[in-house]
């Protein structure tokens, strides 16, 4: 997974910024608050797969999203 990170990134980007024009919606930008002090996916959050996240990883998205679901 780390080989597509700019892939993801650029992705990011460009729904964030499609995002921007639409009145209703919004973009959450999770991803900085998945990384490490080096800017890296920080292994704390997932399992060795470093795909699937650990609680941990999930607490982080209800902190991030929650604001937005109760508006």
């Amino acid at each position: 997974r780390e080989k597509i990170f700019p892939k993801l990134r650029d992705a990011n980007n460009k729904i964030s910024a499609f995002l921007k024009k639409e009145t209703k919606a919004g973009f959450i930008d999770i991803y900085p608050a998945m990384l490490d002090a080096s800017g890296n996916p920080s292994r704390e959050l997932f399992l060795d797969d470093m795909l699937h996240m650990k609680p941990a990883g999930y607490a982080i998205w209800k902190t991030r999203i929650l604001p937005y679901l109760v508006r």
